[in-house]
């Protein structure tokens, strides 16, 4: 069934999420719908309200359809509701927590990109309040590895669905930088346009290019790329896509086993924690 669904808790900050699914959800003519899953079936009810009353506080207009179901494994339900439903796309809230102590990006969140294997739309906590769509670009982040390119295809079919551009952008760190100058580090902000010579900007959008190129064989599609420069790869991507109306990033991960399982590496999360648009992250099945 095609449709856009939006994992709640019941609270205000998880109804984040649905001004992502909306927007999803008016650019693909796919209906938006609701879901809650609670421990067990005496908390229906009052979550059911709960529910009811945060969409009567935000005013959604139109107001989807709920769901609310008890299960004790929410992240195994959602991964099970997608597996029956291929063609449903999920939008989550989560805290995208950058400390090491507060890894977690919001359990649930994370096991469901851990375990899906499907492309999980993501609304973090700097999501801006002005956000609403459409969205017209996707900003796909590579960063040199095969795991990086994983999402590609995916973002590609989503771009022709959405109607929306995609584009292709590579973070070059100062010491990755030819003659390993910090001079270039723009620190937390965002350069595709520093003075560098002729030579160092071939050679730093060689890689890009060459996936741009791929694609445009392959799918038939053109794809914009950038290289952005800056000592933060995270902050560097989030500036960069907060700067573009209409933007949603698109990252792989690993969710390596033992703790990694739970978390995103450190560049999703740390995208995930400061960007002012959704950040839609993928985990390829053969990285478990």
């Amino acid at each position: 069934m095609q449709q856009i669904l939006v994992s709640t808790d019941g609270s205000g900050y998880s109804l984040m999420g649905l001004r992502v699914g909306s927007a999803l959800a008016g650019q693909l003519g796919m209906p938006v719908k609701l879901i809650s899953i609670v421990p067990d079936t005496q908390a229906l009810d009052d979550r059911r309200h709960a529910i009811e009353r945060a969409l009567e506080e935000t005013k959604v207009d139109p107001r989807p359809a709920l769901e609310v179901v008890p299960d004790t494994s929410p992240a195994k339900h959602l991964c099970d509701v997608l597996a029956e439903h291929p063609d449903a796309l999920l939008c989550m809230t989560t805290h995208g927590r950058r400390p090491v102590t507060e890894a977690l990006m919001g359990s649930v969140a994370s096991q469901v990109v851990r375990d899906s294997g499907r492309l999980v739309f993501l609304a973090g906590p700097r999501l801006s309040a002005h956000w609403q769509g459409p969205v017209n670009r996707l900003i796909v982040c590579v960063d040199g590895s095969p795991l990086s390119e994983d999402a590609l295809p995916l973002a590609v079919e989503l771009g022709q669905m959405l109607k929306a551009q995609v584009q292709l952008v590579h973070v070059i760190e100062p010491d990755a930088m030819p003659g390993g100058s910090g001079r270039h580090s723009i620190s937390g902000d965002f350069s595709s346009s520093v003075s560098h010579s002729p030579a160092s900007d071939v050679s730093e959008s060689a890689y890009v290019q060459n996936i741009a190129r791929r694609l445009k064989q392959q799918h038939g599609v053109s794809v914009d790329w950038d290289v952005l420069h800056g000592s933060d790869p995270a902050e560097a991507l989030a500036s960069y896509a907060g700067s573009l109306p209409g933007a949603m990033l698109v990252m792989t991960t690993h969710g390596r086993s033992g703790l990694g399982q739970i978390v995103m590496g450190s560049v999703t999360r740390g995208v995930v924690h400061a960007a002012q648009c959704p950040v839609a992250v993928y985990r390829p099945s053969d990285t478990m």
